[in-house]
């Protein structure tokens, strides 16, 4: 899928966003409750994947949910309602709503204690919500290290009348392994698939594995 492609190249140049090296008030090492409030007006995401990484130090999990949370504002707001803005404001909407996503991507990655859990759950929340985002927050999903986690939320995807369905049906295929092939299979022998492109995309597989 092209789009998925896009979304290869785009998490390259929001990576290097994120890891540029940080100006003197980001060492500062702010409160949890700074980064979520001020994630709207200045989009330091590199901030906020500190916080949810507890690079810093440990914090409460209520002060990690609400950087998270409203990263998951971010990333659903801000790609909702787009078309009508001018081509820049767009533009900087799509950029803070996807540089959001991946750093939720970020957070929930890595080894051990350095890892949120809280971020499957809130991508899943952005896959769900229909916003531009949905789907890049699915190719978020395949990157999280519970692949059992991920592979019930991609099938839950799967089932729902939304724009990320077929995202997420294309996933399950080509992300996931024997697991997400048995999955699909599950799903197109019960017709639990309605968004009509996301059936289009199922019954081609079947028909390629002769279900």
């Amino acid at each position: 899928m092209r789009f998925l492609l896009a979304m290869h190249s785009l998490r390259l140049a929001l990576l290097a966003l994120l890891f540029a090296a940080p100006t003197a008030e980001a060492q500062v090492r702010p409160a949890p409750s700074n980064v979520a409030a001020r994630l709207r007006s200045d989009g330091n995401n590199w901030e906020a994947l500190q916080i949810l990484k507890q690079a810093w130090g440990p914090h409460a999990p209520s002060e990690l949910d609400a950087v998270a949370d409203t990263l998951v504002a971010i990333a659903v707001t801000m790609a909702s309602r787009v078309h009508s803005d001018p081509a820049d404001v767009r533009a900087r909407k799509l950029q803070a709503a996807s540089s959001a996503v991946e750093t939720l991507r970020l957070a929930g990655i890595g080894p051990g204690a350095a890892r949120y859990i809280g971020s499957p759950p809130r991508l899943l929340r952005i896959a769900e919500s229909g916003a531009w985002t949905a789907p890049a927050a699915l190719l978020a999903l395949t990157s999280q290290p519970d692949t059992n986690q991920t592979l019930r939320f991609l099938r839950q995807i799967s089932m729902q009348d939304t724009y990320a369905a077929p995202t997420a049906v294309f996933l399950l295929a080509a992300d996931m392994g024997v697991e997400g092939i048995d999955t699909l299979r599950g799903l197109y022998r019960a017709g639990l698939v309605v968004h009509p492109l996301a059936r289009r995309q199922l019954d081609a597989i079947a028909a390629q594995n002769r279900w």
